[in-house]
């Protein structure tokens, strides 16, 4: 049996992803805003003497429990370097790219319509700062993403729920396919950084196919599933400065604050 999540407007949140536990209900999720994934970036100038397995084990506090690593990048593969593991129902996952260090996390739960999400992302985040505060590593720009998900019963709910988290621009009710983006820059204890934010409303909907010999049937699909989204990237204005080793904790600690407050309350009003 292999399965694909079909979504309307929210393309990059999962397709075909392989998870390891039951699925969620999305019942209970009903109208709470949930983490989609988190996202720590370092934008680097070199990455030749950087290990995946010693970065995720600095920002997770175990060893990973698979870990890949290629001399070059190569289409259907760009990672110079992957470590991932699950960690308490949590997917950790670390990749090296030229350029850049990323450190996802996302549920490790199966999604039954739609992506799994993590509940109480709050409270998630100071945890997983922590082990990002430990890496010291020369960067340009540091950068944290905040992927939320509310689930709706419906499109127009989704709808209107992202339309009052923009300030209600819209004044007639049956809109669909909304997306808002706004950055606002400001500046921190001498810190310049971008406050991108970015909303959206889609659908999910999950295709399951058995495959037989001779033959491929097609159950049923899933009732579709409605979600609100908003997500915030919080990062630190290109330029020429390179962040040193000892340098980047006060930086985390900014993009972790502003992020905190967008998962409090994500709506623009987070810019004033």
């Amino acid at each position: 049996m292999t399965s694909a999540v079909r979504t309307h407007g929210l393309e990059k949140l999962a397709i075909g992803q392989n998870m390891v536990q039951k699925p969620q209900n999305r019942g209970d999720e009903m109208g709470e805003w949930r983490a989609a994934n988190l996202q720590f970036v370092w934008f680097v100038a070199d990455t030749a003497e950087l290990s995946p397995s010693k970065l995720f084990t600095t920002i997770a506090g175990v060893e990973p429990e698979s870990v890949q690593s290629n001399k070059l990048p190569r289409p259907n593969n760009p990672y110079l370097g992957v470590a991932e593991a699950p960690i308490d129902a949590l997917q950790h996952r670390l990749t090296i790219q030229p350029g850049r260090v990323d450190y996802f996390v996302q549920s490790a739960l199966e999604g039954e319509n739609g992506p799994p999400l993590i509940a109480g992302p709050e409270k998630l985040l100071p945890a997983l700062a922590n082990g990002v505060r430990k890496v010291e590593i020369p960067a340009l720009r540091l950068a944290l993403v905040v992927n939320l998900l509310r689930i709706e019963a419906s499109m127009a709910a989704a709808s209107k729920t992202i339309n009052s988290l923009v300030g209600n621009p819209i004044k007639f009710e049956d809109a669909t396919d909304i997306s808002f983006q706004v950055n606002r820059p400001k500046s921190i204890e001498n810190t310049q950084i971008n406050r991108l934010l970015r909303y959206s409303v889609g659908m999910f909907q999950v295709l399951q196919f058995a495959m037989n010999p001779g033959m491929i049937q097609s159950p049923p699909p899933a009732l579709p599933t409605f979600a609100a989204n908003a997500l915030g990237d919080f990062n630190t204005v290109p330029g020429e400065t390179i962040f040193k080793a000892g340098e980047l904790k006060p930086i985390w600690d900014i993009l972790i604050s502003e992020a905190s407050k967008f998962m409090e309350n994500p709506s623009i009003k987070v810019l004033d």
